[in-house]
């Protein structure tokens, strides 16, 4: 038995199989890739109640790149989780004890900030001579 679609016909089943081929497999995975976390790193510029404002180095560490830094904006509110680092692991923390000049990494989605990691850059032991 041999059936015919004709030129309409086979545009539909074309059209059909090209759309499940390229759309998630489930909704899960459509909202997951719909809108990802992304990790800023930065030294924080200026902090308010409800925003923080970090420079964000681009590029490697050179001296041609050393001057060349972008200041990036962030929502902060009662939802967004601050944690200090530790030697044993990550604290929670408050949003007041963010301050100008601390190292942080910024997971955030869009211009909101969901969670702030404050870094704490250890001391180099002075060598013994």
């Amino acid at each position: 038995m041999r059936t015919h679609l004709g030129p309409i016909g086979m545009t539909v089943a074309l059209t059909t199989l090209g759309c499940l081929m390229f759309a998630p497999a489930t909704p899960a995975q459509a909202a997951k890739g719909a809108g990802k976390e992304k990790k800023v790193h930065g030294k924080i510029t200026a902090v308010s109640e409800t925003s923080i404002t970090i420079s964000v180095h681009k590029g490697k560490k050179s001296a041609a790149n050393a001057q060349v830094s972008e200041e990036k904006t962030f929502e902060i509110g009662k939802h967004t989780k601050v944690y200090k680092e530790s030697k044993n692991g990550k604290e929670p923390s408050s949003i007041s004890a963010l301050k100008a000049g601390d190292h942080v990494v910024i997971e955030a989605h869009g211009r909101h900030a969901n969670v702030i990691v404050i870094h704490q850059h250890h001391k180099k032991k002075k060598s013994v001579a």
